[in-house]
């Protein structure tokens, strides 16, 4: 990541025979005291990423893609960040949303419309309508309406219904500015890391946006499933469309936060639950093709996983993560990508219902996750053929659009949306396992969203943090609006 360090050089002198006091204020031609709108974006980009990914690590113990080696750990067993008696734990999305993402994204839109470049505004409003979903569904209610007020000191959590047609409008906003184009800035396409400046992909992302939104809101009568297909068909259209922030993997610096060269994920295993729906255990002697590219094998062979609260035992002796997939250093990770939205797509049209474009759905976004992975295209189409699958539109069921999904998704903090938004059903999500001791406070409600920061919320916000009752024991077990039938 390229970074811009503006120093600002002030000098009093100070004349002996006048007494009078001067300030010299220089400019330095060669050094900008403002950084053109260019320069904001790679960091803009990773730290979106990095919020998920650094969240990941712990939501993904919630969701079971991983569980923690050391038995009876706290998030494998649905315990919060104040059960966990930690600070900072699930709180890097909340911190680069405000302070990073937010305040980067409102720079770089207010230079672009200083020098009079088109784009970056709906570069900008993409992004953090994005990010607003991502901390909005981990948190719940947040400031919304009072956010980047540099006059307050204190702030107010909004409701999240308002934060989710917020979100909407920031998406809207972002495809007008984007149709609008206007003067781009030349510099655009070598620092946009993601989609090279064209602005056509970024208004696809919006519209994916779009989409996941209006899926989360599945459990509500007003819920419109046209919409939601009508958003994915505006959206990618294949995996060259993927929302993905790259690395480059040299070092530690440049490498993704999954990474060995990171070192982030020692501690932790591959989850029981999505190894199951893969190694021939669920759907019967059919070994997933995607199996060996995305997970290590034992040195006898076999792929294990670990059940939450257990930890690894020198008779199960599960493999490391590290070194395949996104596991890799220098592996992009795609934030929003083109087989979910054909998950989205595929859900919403068996909501509809319309079970031919559910089962056509279903199978693209199969077929693109088996792309995605680097399956082979005749081990693509023995597995589609498989009893894994179902053979036929009548015979797809909501349980075989999940179960698909949960795998393409490994390792995006999005199914926990999926899990939360169908209350952990065990008949959608037939090898999830119920910690065998959820954590006391929560009086054996699963968890439902994560605890403020410690050091913003906590510490300076304290009265807001109150009369939202988060500062209670049993908070993190209570559901978000967007996930109930509320309207």
């Amino acid at each position: 990541m390229k970074k811009i360090i503006i120093i600002a050089l002030g000098a009093m002198m100070l004349l002996n025979t006048s007494c009078k006091k001067y300030l010299d204020i220089n400019d330095d031609p060669y050094l900008p005291q403002i950084a053109p709108p260019n320069t904001y974006l790679p960091n803009i980009l990773y730290s979106v990423a990095e919020g998920e990914m650094f969240d990941g690590r712990f939501i993904g113990c919630y969701i079971q893609y991983w569980n923690r080696t050391a038995a009876n750990y706290n998030y494998d067993r649905h315990g919060s960040r104040i059960g966990q008696g930690s600070t900072t734990d699930i709180t890097q999305a909340f911190r680069n949303h405000y302070w990073v993402a937010g305040s980067g994204i409102n720079e770089m839109i207010g230079q672009a419309k200083k020098s009079g470049f088109g784009g970056y505004e709906g570069i900008g409003n993409v992004l953090k309508s994005f990010s607003w979903q991502v901390v909005a569904d981990q948190y719940g209610e947040m400031t919304f309406n009072q956010a980047w007020d540099n006059t307050r000191t204190t702030f107010t959590y909004d409701p999240q219904k308002e934060i989710y047609a917020g979100i909407q409008a920031l998406a809207d906003n972002a495809i007008t500015q984007l149709d609008a184009g206007g003067t781009i800035d030349p510099k655009l396409a070598s620092w946009d890391l993601m989609y090279n400046g064209d602005l056509a992909k970024w208004k696809k992302f919006a519209y994916a946006v779009k989409a996941r939104l209006e899926l989360h809101k599945s459990n509500k009568a007003s819920f419109n499933a046209d919409k939601v297909i009508e958003y994915v068909d505006k959206s990618f259209s294949s995996n060259a469309d993927n929302a993905a922030v790259k690395f480059d993997g040299t070092d530690g610096n440049t490498s993704s936060f999954f990474g060995s060269n990171r070192g982030n994920y020692g501690s932790y295993k591959p989850g029981m639950a999505i190894i199951n729906l893969m190694n021939g255990n669920y759907f019967t002697s059919v070994v997933d093709p995607r199996l060996s590219l995305m997970f290590n094998a034992h040195s006898d062979g076999k792929y294990r996983g670990l059940a939450p609260g257990v930890g690894d035992t020198a008779t199960l002796k599960a493999p490391t993560m590290y070194g395949k997939y996104l596991f890799l250093n220098n592996a992009s990770f795609p934030v929003i990508s083109y087989p979910e939205l054909q998950f989205i797509k595929a859900e919403a049209a068996f909501k509809k219902p319309n079970k031919t474009l559910a089962y056509s759905a279903f199978l693209e976004g199969i077929k693109a996750h088996m792309s995605f992975v680097g399956v082979s295209t005749a081990n693509a189409n023995a597995y589609l053929a498989s009893s894994a699958v179902p053979q036929s539109a009548n015979a797809l069921t909501l349980k075989d659009i999940l179960s698909q999904k949960y795998i393409a998704l490994f390792m995006n903090n999005e199914t926990w949306s999926d899990l939360r938004r169908n209350d952990y059903n065990p008949t959608l999500y037939p090898t999830y396992i119920v910690p065998a001791s959820i954590k006391p406070e929560n009086n054996g409600k699963f968890v439902q969203r994560v605890v403020y920061r410690q050091f913003s919320e906590f510490d300076w916000n304290i009265a807001a943090v109150v009369q939202q009752g988060a500062d209670q024991p049993d908070y993190h077990t209570r559901k978000n609006w967007a996930f109930t039938d509320q309207e």
